[in-house]
C-alpha cells in the first residue's frame, strides 16, 4: 500500500503555508530518522504517514500532484475551504485513489467555521466525495454530528497511533516522578479561552496536592505547565502563586518533542481536561511515557484520547493496565497500518 497523507488546508493559500509544511517521507520502517526535533516528529497527522510507511505533502507544494499519482491510498485534509478541497479529491478519485477524508481540526475551528451554513454544505459535499470519514480527532462528537450533517461516507475511527518502539527511552521509575504536569496555558485566542480550561486544570492540580491518587500514595507538591500565550513566564509564576498560596508552581517555554517528553515523564499525573476539538495530544503524550492522566467521573471535558483512556478504566471488560493497553495494542503504528489496509482492501474493485 502506497499510503498519502495530504494537508489540502490551505491549497487556495500557499502564502499561509509555514516552513513545517512541508514533504516528508516516512518510508524508512524504523522511523528513527524522523524522531528529530529538527524534521518533525511522526506524531499527530504525520503519525498516519509514518505507521503505513507513506508520506505526507502539504498542497500545493512540493510537487504534490506527483505524490498523489503515486499513492494508492490518500487521507485529504481540509481546513477553510471544503468546496477547494473537494476539487482536489474528485481529481484523486478519477485517477483511481481511495480517500479517507478529514477535517483538520484546529482548536474549536469546527465550531466557528459553523457559523457558516454554507460552509457546512460545502464540508458534508466535500465528505460524500470521499470513500470514509476519519472521526479522528473528536469522535465522540464527529460520529454523531457526520451522519445527522448528511454525511453518508462510511465513518472510520481510528486513535492517531504512536511509534511505541521508542516508549522505553522515556518511560521513569515512578519513584523518581513529582508532580502534577498541567496542558499548556495557550496563545490569547477568542475561541479557545474557555474550552481550553487552563486555569480549571490548575486549580484541580492545586486541590490534588498531597493526596493520593490511585496507586500513587500522595502527590507531590510540584505543578508544571508550558505558557505559550502573551504573559511572560515570570509574570505568569508570580500570578499563579499569588492566587494559589503554598503551591509550587513552575512556568516554562515550549521544548522540543524530546525534552517535552523528559519533562511530563518526570511527573507522577497530568491534567489535560479540554473541551476543544482536539485530539488530545498532551493525554497521548503523557500515556506514552506512562504517566496517568487526571479523569474525574462527573467533569465531562475529556479530549479524544481522554475519552478512550476514560472508557476504558470503566469498562468491566477491561483487564490489567489500561495505558500498557492503549499503547502497546490500540494506538501501535502495526495496528493502524493493518486497520487501514484491511479497509483500503475490503473497498470494491480491490485486489
Amino acid at each position: 500500500m502506497n499510503f498519502l497523507v495530504c494537508d489540502l488546508s490551505l491549497v487556495d493559500r500557499p502564502k499561509a503555508i509555514g516552513p513545517n509544511d512541508r514533504f516528508i517521507s516516512y518510508e524508512d520502517p524504523d522511523c528513527d530518522a524522523n524522531w528529530d526535533s529538527h524534521i518533525h516528529a511522526p506524531i499527530s497527522w504525520h503519525s498516519y504517514a509514518a505507521a503505513t510507511s507513506g508520506r505526507i505533502v502539504c498542497a500545493p507544494k512540493d510537487n504534490w500532484t506527483d505524490h498523489i499519482k503515486w499513492s494508492d491510498t490518500v487521507l485529504a485534509l481540509w481546513h477553510y475551504n471544503p468546496k477547494i478541497a473537494m476539487q482536489a479529491i474528485r481529481e484523486m478519485k478519477k485517477l483511481g485513489k481511495k480517500v479517507i477524508g478529514a477535517f483538520h481540526e484546529n482548536g474549536d475551528t469546527f465550531q466557528w467555521l459553523a457559523r457558516d451554513v454554507n460552509w457546512l454544505v460545502d464540508f458534508k459535499n466535500c465528505a460524500n466525495a470521499c470513500d470514509a470519514m476519519l472521526t479522528y480527532p473528536r469522535n465522540k462528537i464527529y460520529k454523531n454530528i457526520y451522519p445527522a450533517m448528511g454525511i453518508k461516507s462510511e465513518l472510520l475511527y481510528i486513535p492517531q497511533p504512536y511509534f511505541t518502539n521508542k516508549r522505553s527511552e522515556y518511560i521513569m521509575n515512578p519513584s523518581a516522578r513529582k508532580g502534577i504536569y498541567v496542558g499548556p496555558k495557550r496563545k490569547d485566542m477568542e475561541s479557545e479561552r474557555e474550552r481550553r480550561n487552563w486555569i480549571y486544570n490548575i486549580t484541580m492540580a492545586t486541590d490534588l496536592i498531597g493526596k493520593e491518587f490511585g496507586f500513587i500514595k500522595e502527590v507531590f507538591n510540584k505543578i508544571t505547565t508550558v505558557n505559550t500565550s502573551s504573559f511572560s513566564n515570570e509574570q505568569l509564576t508570580v500570578q499563579l502563586n499569588k492566587l494559589f498560596i503554598g503551591c509550587n508552581i513552575e512556568v516554562i517555554s515550549p521544548l522540543n518533542y524530546h525534552a517535552y517528553l523528559k519533562m511530563i515523564a518526570s511527573h507522577q499525573v497530568t491534567i489535560n481536561l479540554d473541551s476543544s476539538d482536539t485530539q488530545g495530544q498532551i493525554d497521548a503524550d503523557s500515556m506514552f511515557v506512562d504517566v496517568p492522566l487526571y479523569q474525574p467521573v462527573d467533569l465531562d471535558f475529556r479530549t479524544d484520547f481522554g475519552d478512550l483512556y476514560h472508557e476504558m478504566q470503566n469498562s468491566s471488560n477491561e483487564k490489567g493496565d489500561v495505558i500498557t493497553s492503549i499503547m502497546t495494542e490500540i494506538c501501535t503504528f502495526n495496528s493502524v497500518k493493518k486497520t487501514i489496509h484491511d479497509w483500503s482492501k475490503s473497498l470494491p474493485g480491490s485486489g
